[in-house]
């Protein structure tokens, strides 16, 4: 009877897993309780970013970036993911750094120094 018992506590893992994906950021009537401190855009205009695609961007010195990160959880996310991530000094936003000449973090890092 063992087994049975096992298989018995698997619904109720399954129930308190879904009771876990409530949508906690966000109020009764939809509003978004944290919202990011700052917006994509104005991320990228601190890190001096262009995009000719709108999904990869470049700086002037040839940093090139997947990603920007607008909280402090995708800051942490990608960072324990193993990507290259630069950040503000709070860590509260961030960019995901896919290649660039040498130099090229430290500029970027400088840059979000701005988002404080």
């Amino acid at each position: 009877m063992v087994g049975g018992s096992r298989l018995a506590a698997i619904p109720v893992l399954f129930v308190l897993a879904l009771a876990g994906c409530s949508e906690s950021d966000s109020g009764t009537d939809g509003a978004i309780l944290n919202p990011p401190a700052y917006t994509e855009q104005e991320i990228a205009e601190a890190a001096l970013l262009s995009s000719k695609d709108g999904i990869s961007y470049v700086s002037p010195g040839g940093c090139q970036v997947a990603v920007i990160l607008d909280s402090p959880q995708e800051v942490q996310l990608y960072a324990d993911a193993g990507d290259t991530v630069v950040t503000n000094p709070s860590g509260t936003v961030g960019l995901k750094i896919v290649g660039g000449p040498p130099g090229c973090l430290e500029a970027m890092a400088q840059n979000l120094k701005a988002l404080e």
